[in-house]
């Protein structure tokens, strides 16, 4: 119970820290520190030799500009499941002032976050069948539930992310309008499907 609470007034300051860079006086230290978040995530998670792939909002950024989107507020990962426990057990391997966290017990798996300055690098892992990998995220958005094809996803594709190299789904544009729908920079989200449909 206690360690619940103490969880709690973390994160509780850590979305203060985050809701005053994010402002738009602090537009440019929050994007130093979200950079700064994905180039140490990525380069630990590659030095482990796991297989990992930009994710999300993440991924969403490459396919539109080869950048972080500027409104976005974390970093998005994606990773087999079977990675999950060697990624957990070498997370002193982090720089100073990176902290990982299971967030395993809010999800329907496991589910791991590194956090810095208040921001945080999500890893999400998927359950990987013959055909398709299944997400474990717990959440009332149907979208983010819907199983991805396999196909789709491996094998990934080597790329070069904010100057660092990286990998993305094998077909990135069918991966993310799996879970997204329009990728539209004007699209509106369907409060009923939580897909968003292009603005007409």
């Amino acid at each position: 119970m206690l360690s619940l609470v103490f969880y709690h007034i973390r994160r509780t300051k850590e979305y203060l820290h985050r809701m005053y860079v994010s402002s738009p006086l602090h537009q440019e230290s929050k994007q130093h520190i979200l950079e700064k978040l994905f180039l140490e995530s990525n380069r630990f998670l590659g030095e482990l030799g796991v297989e990992y792939w930009l994710n999300y909002g993440t991924l969403l950024g490459y396919y539109r500009s080869k950048s972080l989107i500027p409104h976005d507020i974390d970093i998005d990962f994606g990773a087999r499941e079977n990675d999950v426990e060697r990624i957990w057990e070498h997370r002193n391997k982090l720089p100073k002032g990176f902290t990982m966290y299971d967030s395993s017990n809010r999800h329907y798996g496991p589910k791991l976050y590194i956090s810095y300055k208040g921001f945080d690098a999500d890893i999400y892992f998927y359950d990987e069948q013959e055909t398709f990998f299944e997400p474990y995220e717990k959440t009332h958005w149907k979208n983010y539930r819907i199983p991805i094809p396999r196909s789709c996803i491996i094998p990934l594709e080597p790329v070069t992310f904010l100057g660092q190299p990286t990998y993305i789904p094998k077909e990135p544009l069918t991966y993310l309008r799996t879970f997204y729908g329009s990728l539209a920079e004007d699209a509106v989200r369907n409060p009923d499907s939580g897909l968003w449909e292009k603005n007409e």
